[in-house]
């Protein structure tokens, strides 16, 4: 039977970047070389290692490839050619340089770059604390529609692969031949055939911009119940007054223990107070509304459209809390920390974390309490 996987997967490609920063990073020799190398490239860096709390290393170390693709393929060439180096070092230099000599490798260094890069400054733009559901759905989608673009720019990826690493032909994989001791005599099928091209395209990219895809739809559909709920507001100012008293009636059966029925026309008289006022550049219409509701002091009159509004711009959009946890979790859970218990490295990290909370508070009573229960002295009064 034919595999139906590609010798070069996303695992695959991800283990190589890792291996060229051991190689050249385990020796100062090999780091000379490779620094050597890549001075005559301006604005290249080091190779880049994939770190297990940092979402962003996977960026660096494609980019880092892909600026020095090039300066690190003759490094790893300079080193197997060397006879002073040892038997290993020159086999390991073989075996990487051999990886970077492939069509394939290249695709996916050219490839994640274009994809890592825009997943990271999107990914980053989503931490800003004054971001709105609105501006990170639409960021999401926008990313969505940019991976789904890349299915039909296969070729243009494999033309910019063949310039960046002067190959023009595809590996050959073997395709393993069906045991026909296995199978009735007359029920064999033969198997179509594809070429070293269109098997990398079908079984290593494509696959690829699917999973990605699939894995952003899973994303954006966490936002889509709560943004339908919320969309119609950013939009108020354009809003006829029935639309306006249909979407506040359906709000209302959402949340019924905090918002009256009141809320559709507290909002187009909100509607029309805020035609009175400018918003200030780059100001959505979400911060505008609640904006002139708190510097009119008019929480009183509007106080269903006051509560939306903050309830709205006060949703978290990111899970980038649990991304820092994870981060201060390998800090805090040393080698010397091994035997810590899960409760008290809960507690660590929550510390650890919170920090700017944790210096406004005042420890007096609390070491006050404790001393007195650990306190040796017994008051016979």
């Amino acid at each position: 039977m034919q595999q139906s996987t590609h010798a070069l997967t996303q695992s695959f490609f991800f283990n190589f970047l890792e291996e060229l920063f051991v190689f050249f990073t385990s020796s100062t020799a090999r780091y000379e070389i490779l620094s050597a190398n890549l001075s005559s490239i301006k604005g290249s860096n080091s190779v880049k290692r994939l770190s297990d709390t940092r979402w962003s290393s996977r960026a660096d170390a494609t980019k880092s490839v892909k600026v020095g693709f090039v300066p690190i393929r003759n490094a790893l060439c300079s080193i197997r050619d060397d006879s002073e180096q040892k038997d290993v070092v020159r086999s390991q230099a073989r075996g990487l340089a051999k990886t970077m000599e492939s069509l394939e490798t290249a695709i996916y260094v050219i490839f994640w770059h274009d994809i890592l890069e825009r997943f990271h400054l999107t990914i980053k733009s989503l931490q800003n604390p004054a971001i709105t559901l609105r501006t990170a759905v639409n960021s999401l989608v926008s990313l969505q529609s940019f991976v789904k673009s890349k299915r039909d720019a296969f070729d243009t990826y494999e033309e910019a692969a063949k310039d960046l690493s002067e190959v023009s032909d595809y590996e050959n994989v073997r395709v393993r031949s069906a045991n026909v001791r296995l199978q009735p005599l007359g029920s064999q099928v033969s198997a179509v055939q594809l070429s070293a091209r269109d098997k990398f395209r079908t079984e290593a990219f494509l696959p690829v911009i699917d999973k990605l895809t699939s894995a952003l739809e899973d994303k954006i559909s966490c936002y889509k119940l709560v943004f339908e709920r919320f969309n119609f507001i950013g939009e108020l100012m354009l809003m006829e007054s029935e639309d306006i008293n249909l979407h506040a009636k359906k709000l209302v059966e959402t949340y019924p223990n905090d918002l009256e029925s009141s809320l559709g026309n507290e909002l187009i008289q909100l509607r029309d107070f805020a035609y009175l006022h400018e918003k200030r550049e780059n100001e959505s219409t979400e911060l505008f509304l609640y904006r002139i509701i708190k510097e009119n002091n008019l929480q009183s009159t509007f106080v269903n459209s006051e509560i939306i509004l903050r309830l709205y711009l006060s949703m978290m959009v990111t899970n980038c809390t649990s991304e820092r946890s994870f981060s201060k979790m390998k800090l805090i859970k040393s080698r010397l920390r091994t035997c810590m218990g899960e409760t008290r490295l809960v507690h660590l990290v929550l510390l650890s974390s919170e920090r700017n909370i944790l210096c406004e508070l005042s420890f007096d009573d609390i070491i006050a309490v404790f001393a007195a229960k650990k306190s040796r002295k017994e008051s016979f009064q």
